[in-house]
C-alpha cells in the first residue's frame, strides 16, 4: 500500500503531523468563552491572519486543481486574481469598518443589527448550506490526490483528514485554525517551490519555455474573445477567460467570499483593531497572486515534462483518461524522489486541512451565534455556548465527510468549485451591499430578495451546466448580486426611513478600532 513511500518520506510526513499537533495544542489553549473560540479573544496578530487567509483561499483547489489547469490550459486564470486585489480594498474599506464598528462575532450579526433577525437567519442558512457544499468539494479533491499517490481507499483518506481537523478545531477554535493554517501555508507553498525547482533542474528553463510557447500556454491576458458559444458579439459575453469578465468576476467573488462568508471573514474579526484586519486582507491578495502563478507554472512545467517523457502520461493512461486535477498527484507518486515526495504529500494534507478546519469552525460558530443562541437557548452560561460550538464542530465535520464522499467522482474540480460558489455568493452579497451602501431594505423584503436570487442563479447554473443557454458561468454571481440588490431595494424601509428593524444583542465587545 505504501510502496511509493520511502522511510524518509514517512519521516517528513510524521514531522508535519507532529508540528501541526503541537501548534494546535499550544496556540489553542485557554478557550474560556465563545469570544475566545469564535474570534480568538480578538488578539491574533495580523500577519498570522494574512497567512491564514492565503492558506484557506489556496486549499486543495490551488494545490492540485490549479496545477491541473496549468497542465491543460494557460495562465488566464490569473485574471481572476487581478480582480480580487480591487475587491479586497472594497472589503477593507466598506465591510470591515462596519463589522468592527458593530463589534460582531459573525458577519450575520451585522445583518441583524441593520435589518432584523429574518434577514440574519436566512443569510445564515444560505451560508451553512453553501459552505458545506464548497468545503466538501475541496476535501474530496485532496482525498483523491492522496488516493492517487498512496493507493489508499478514498474513504480512509477522507476520514483521516476530517478526524484530524475535528480534533484540533474542537480543542482550540479559531486560534488553532489560524496558527495551523500558518504552518500549512508554509508547507504547501514550500512544496510547490520545491517541485518547480526539481523540474527546472531536470528539464531546464529553455525546454519548459519552448513547450509552453508551442501550445500557447503563456497567455495571461485575453482582451478579445476566443471560441465561445454563440459566436459574433455574443462571444464577448460567453468567454469566461475574457479579461473584463474574469476581472469583474474575481472582484465580485472575493468581495462575497471575504465580506459575506463567515468562513473567511471570521479570521479577519480576530485582529485587535480594524486597521490590522484591513492590512491582512489587502496584503493577502498581493501574496495570493504569485502563489497562484507558482502552481499554474508548475502545471505548465509538468506538461513540458510529459512532452519530454511521453512514458509518464502513457503509464497514467493505462486505466483510461486521467483528469487534469490528478496529474500533479500522479507526478508526485511516479517522478519525485524520496523526501521531496513526502514534502508534497504533506502539502496535499496541508491544503486539505486549511479548507476543512476553517469551514468547521465557521459553520459551528455561525450556527451557535446566529441560530442556536437567539432561537433556541437564550441567556445561558458561556460554558454552555462553548460546548455547543464544539459539538457543532464534530457535527459539521461528519456532514462534510459524507458530502465529500458523495462528490468524489466529479470532473474538473476548479471550475466546478467556482461555479457552485457563485450561486449563494450573489444572494448574500446583494443583501450586504444593500445594508452597507443604502438606507433601503426591510427584514421581510430581504428574505424575498435572497430566495429569489438563489432560485434564479440555481436555474442559471443548471442551464449552463447542461448547455441549454450559451452564457459564461461568471455571470452567475454578477447577475445574482444585481438581482438580489434590486429586489431588496424596491421594498420600502420601515416607517419610511429606509432601514429595517434593528436588533440589539448583548455580545462580547471588540477592542475599539483606531
Amino acid at each position: 500500500m505504501f510502496g511509493p513511500f520511502a522511510l524518509l518520506d514517512l519521516f517528513v510526513l510524521g514531522a508535519y503531523f507532529a508540528v501541526i499537533a503541537w501548534v494546535a495544542w499550544s496556540k489553542g489553549r485557554r478557550e474560556n468563552d465563545t469570544e475566545d473560540f469564535v474570534v480568538g479573544g480578538r488578539r491574533v496578530p495580523w500577519g498570522a491572519v494574512l497567512l491564514s487567509i492565503v492558506a484557506t483561499e489556496i486549499s486543495a483547489v490551488t494545490f492540485l486543481a490549479v496545477t491541473g489547469t496549468g497542465f491543460e490550459g494557460n495562465l488566464t486564470y490569473l485574471q481572476f486574481g487581478i480582480g480580487t486585489i480591487f475587491g479586497r480594498v472594497v472589503v477593507a474599506v466598506v465591510f470591515l469598518r462596519a463589522y468592527y464598528s458593530g463589534q460582531v462575532l459573525t458577519v450575520y450579526q451585522y445583518l441583524a443589527q441593520r435589518f432584523g433577525n429574518r434577514t440574519r437567519y436566512t443569510a445564515t442558512a444560505v451560508f451553512l448550506l453553501s459552505r458545506l457544499v464548497a468545503a466538501s468539494i475541496r476535501l474530496s479533491l485532496a482525498a483523491i490526490g492522496f488516493h492517487v499517490i498512496l493507493d489508499i481507499p478514498v474513504i480512509w483518506t477522507l476520514s483521516a483528514f476530517t478526524l484530524f481537523a475535528i480534533a484540533y478545531t474542537f480543542w482550540g477554535g479559531i486560534k488553532a485554525v489560524i496558527w495551523t493554517d500558518v504552518v500549512q501555508a508554509v508547507v504547501f507553498i514550500g512544496g510547490g517551490l520545491a517541485a518547480t525547482g526539481f523540474l527546472m533542474h531536470d528539464l531546464g528553463w529553455t525546454a519548459i519555455w519552448s513547450a509552453a510557447q508551442a501550445e500557447n500556454k503563456l497567455e495571461m491576458i485575453r482582451l478579445t474573445p476566443g471560441e465561445a458559444p454563440g459566436g459574433g458579439w455574443l462571444s464577448w459575453l460567453n468567454d469566461p477567460s475574457l479579461f473584463f469578465l474574469a476581472f469583474v468576476n474575481g472582484m465580485v467573488m472575493i468581495i462575497a467570499s471575504l465580506g459575506t462568508d463567515q468562513d473567511l471573514s471570521q479570521r479577519m474579526l480576530t485582529c485587535r483593531r480594524v486597521g490590522e484586519a484591513q492590512r491582512s486582507v489587502i496584503l493577502s491578495g498581493i501574496v495570493g497572486i504569485p502563489v497562484a502563478a507558482l502552481f499554474l507554472f508548475l502545471g505548465i512545467a509538468i506538461f513540458a515534462y510529459a512532452e519530454a517523457r511521453p512514458e509518464f502520461l502513457a503509464a497514467l493512461a493505462q486505466n483510461g483518461e486521467v483528469p487534469s486535477s490528478q496529474v500533479f498527484a500522479a507526478f508526485i507518486r511516479d517522478v519525485l524522489p524520496a523526501g521531496l515526495k513526502g514534502l508534497l504529500v504533506a502539502g496535499i494534507f496541508a491544503s486539505a486541512m486549511s479548507s476543512i478546519d476553517s469551514a468547521m469552525s465557521a459553520l459551528a460558530s455561525s450556527a451557535m451565534v446566529d441560530l442556536y443562541r437567539p432561537l433556541v437557548r437564550r441567556k445561558l452560561s458561556e460554558a454552555h455556548y462553548l460546548m455547543v460550538t464544539r459539538i457543532g464542530v464534530v457535527f459539521f465535520g461528519l456532514i462534510l465527510l459524507a458530502l465529500a464522499w458523495s462528490v468524489r467522482d466529479t470532473g474538473n474540480f476548479l471550475w466546478l468549485a467556482l461555479q457552485v460558489a457563485g450561486i449563494p455568493a450573489g444572494a448574500l452579497l446583494g443583501i450586504f451591499l444593500l445594508g452597507l451602501l443604502t438606507r433601503r431594505g426591510t427584514d421581510t423584503g430581504n428574505v424575498v430578495a435572497m430566495v429569489t436570487g438563489l432560485a434564479v442563479t440555481t436555474l442559471l447554473f443548471i442551464a449552463i451546466r447542461f448547455g441549454w443557454i450559451g452564457i459564461a458561468w461568471p455571470w452567475i454571481v454578477i447577475l445574482g448580486t444585481a438581482l438580489t440588490f434590486g429586489i431588496g431595494a424596491v421594498a420600502p424601509g420601515q416607517n419610511g426611513d429606509g432601514e429595517g428593524t434593528r436588533v440589539t444583542e448583548r455580545e462580547p465587545r471588540a477592542t475599539p478600532s483606531v
